[in-house]
């Protein structure tokens, strides 16, 4: 009897370490890591921006048009990307139009 216990033990834990999902480490994806790197170059041309107000009483604005378009481009591209990755899971969950 104690055998067949441990046995039906063993078995039960060996069956639910089964079904349980993978442990994976979570890693950043690339596009991530793009948005956080053109935020930071975003946030750096404004600090530059507030220093030459401060400094030489002017803004660069060309700098600021341009960091704009290329962080809206980057943003937009991301959720496009975003956008068309999750449909599948909006939709299974209820959420599409």
């Amino acid at each position: 009897m104690n055998q067949d216990l441990k046995r039906i033990i063993n078995e039960t834990i060996k069956e639910y370490t089964e079904r349980q999902p993978q442990y994976q480490s979570h890693r950043m994806e690339f596009s991530k890591k793009l948005i956080v790197f053109t935020s930071f170059i975003y946030g750096l041309s404004w600090i530059m921006a507030a220093y030459s107000l401060f400094i030489l009483g002017e803004i660069p604005w060309e700098l600021i048009r341009d960091i704009n378009l290329l962080y809206g481009a980057s943003c937009v591209s991301y959720y496009c990307k975003s956008a068309y990755e999750n449909k599948p899971k909006i939709e299974k969950w209820g959420g599409g139009v």
